[in-house]
């Protein structure tokens, strides 16, 4: 699994982006660099409907990473908002978002009831 970096005004980047997670079954993870700082998003809604209940089972589990991720990185521009299924971290340095999209993503394939089904 990976992330992908686009301006948040490219449309068509972010849904071909979103047809690739959705044929790859894979959360969507974005970065959205500004000048200084960046956005990172999440949101399972690429995976199959039928991953719901074994997304819900470990959505506790998966905010505590992704607060500690957030953590890792934040500084004081940095906000996260969100939880284990669809969140953001907004205010990151532009190499700190692209570390903390990787984790994110990682975070996901890596996550053992997500990872078994």
């Amino acid at each position: 699994m990976a992330y992908k970096e686009l301006k948040k005004n490219d449309i068509a980047g972010r849904n071909e982006w979103y047809r690739y997670c959705v044929a790859t079954k894979a959360v969507n993870v974005e970065v959205f660099p500004r000048t200084k700082y960046a956005r990172v998003e999440w949101d399972y809604i690429s995976v199959p409907k039928e991953r719901d209940r074994d997304f819900y089972a470990c959505e506790r589990e998966l905010r505590e990473s992704l607060k500690d991720i957030y953590l890792l990185y934040a500084g004081s521009q940095s906000e996260f908002y969100g939880g284990g299924l669809v969140g953001y971290i907004d205010g990151l340095l532009i190499s700190d978002a692209r570390l903390a999209a990787e984790q994110i993503s990682d975070l996901f394939e890596k996550t053992p009831t997500l990872a078994s089904s």
